[in-house]
């Protein structure tokens, strides 16, 4: 039987099927697959655990549940990417500089490498388009702003890692004293980009980290070398403005799942079909996989432990940003067209929600009095139910025994 009108889809896939799909892929699956999964079964659940607030004037008792807060997770991760996107969209908004949009991709067999060695590999492009970056502005005698966001997901949800990268168009002089702006080629960009990859990889395998079926370096060096007489992709935009449509862009699945709610269209017990954007036609077409290849591969797009999948460098970097980001602002003051946010985004759940419903979760509804926080349990303290839980607040146990004696 199709399901194709249940709210969030992603988790109740997980929570039908991963239990016998788990089964079949034990031997792939990393242990933080099992922790992230897990936490997203038990977001907002009794085992996450509540605070519990009261009306001082009625009485009324009224829930918080607790999240679980994984970066897989749809529903915690709107929130986490929404904080980042309006905390970096005041950032760049702050100075009235041009920002280019840069793509970096590599090839299918660098790909495959990178997929049993994520960290290591998925760290060197990080490295790599860093280093391509600095090293052409650095000819240039500027210093750039540099926002790097790593995806690893393709439209057919296949594993196809890339760099999404927004740069100052210019940068500020290596003696402080003013702005220049520059043009940027994407080719060479790109095949500083290439040489200092493959540089990397080399290192990696004297060092044996990496796992691979070269038996020899002569091997690895050999196939690396046909890698580098490949097409890699790389694609540059015209200098943007305005950057926010930028920054949504490649914040739609930094601290979410690589495929949402809303792309889902149907799944059974077999099958899983979603939606993909076809970028000759600009259609939105179906496409429809089997409930095992859509686990084998959801589980490879689940971020590692502390791997961060955005960083920033440069003038954005936490080291200049205080040093070097002022000076630039006072060379490029932002003109008043420019929308800028009056304060850091909202962070707690009461501002959040108040923003984004316009009501007011810590008010009671009937009194308007502000609630008061009455009790906090912690994740495995609650043992009930939360419906149970109020019933229980409301008819003590000892109120019950007291009245019946």
């Amino acid at each position: 039987m199709r399901t194709s009108r249940t709210k969030q889809k992603l988790k109740n896939i997980i929570a039908k099927h991963w239990p016998r799909i788990s089964l079949l892929l034990q031997d792939k699956i990393p242990s933080y697959v099992f922790k992230s999964f897990q936490n997203i079964l038990l977001c907002r659940t009794e085992k996450l655990g509540c605070r519990v607030y009261r009306c001082p004037d009625c009485g009324k008792r009224f829930i918080v549940h607790h999240s679980c807060k994984d970066r897989f997770c749809s529903s915690c991760g709107t929130f986490k990417t929404d904080i980042w996107a309006a905390k970096t969209v005041y950032m760049l908004s702050s100075i009235a500089a041009k920002y280019v949009f840069l793509t970096f991709t590599i090839t299918k067999p660098l790909e495959k490498l990178a997929k049993y060695n994520k960290k290591i590999v998925l760290n060197l492009l990080f490295k790599a388009a860093w280093y391509a970056v600095r090293s052409y502005c650095h000819k240039k005698d500027i210093i750039p702003g540099m926002i790097a966001q790593l995806q690893t997901a393709g439209r057919w949800l296949n594993w196809h890692p890339h760099i999404h990268i927004v740069l100052t168009f210019g940068g500020l002089l290596l003696d402080h004293s003013s702005w220049k702006n520059i043009s940027l080629n994407a080719k060479s960009i790109g095949q500083r980009f290439k040489s200092k990859f493959l540089q990397l990889l080399r290192k990696e395998f004297k060092k044996k980290t990496l796992i691979t079926n070269f038996k020899s370096y002569k091997q690895f060096n050999k196939f690396l070398d046909q890698q580098y007489k490949q097409h890699w992709q790389f694609d540059r935009s015209d200098p943007i403005g305005r950057v926010k449509a930028v920054i949504l862009y490649i914040s739609r699945y930094l601290l979410k799942p690589p495929i949402s709610d809303t792309r889902i269209r149907w799944f059974n017990y077999k099958t899983v079909c979603f939606t993909f954007k076809d970028w000759q036609t600009h259609l939105k077409k179906d496409y429809c996989i089997s409930m095992l290849e859509f686990f084998s591969r959801l589980i490879h797009h689940v971020p590692i432990t502390s791997f961060h999948m955005t960083r920033n460098y440069g003038l954005f970097s936490s080291k200049s940003k205080t040093k070097l980001l002022p000076k630039v602002q006072q060379l490029l003051p932002p003109p008043y067209s420019v929308e800028l946010f009056v304060k850091e985004p909202k962070k707690n759940f009461r501002e959040r929600t108040k923003d984004k419903t316009g009501k007011d979760p810590l008010i009671c509804p009937d009194c308007n009095t502000e609630l008061l926080l009455e009790m906090v349990y912690v994740r495995n303290q609650l043992t009930v139910t939360f419906d149970e839980l109020l019933s229980r607040l409301r008819d003590p146990p000892n109120k019950k025994s007291s009245s019946s004696n």
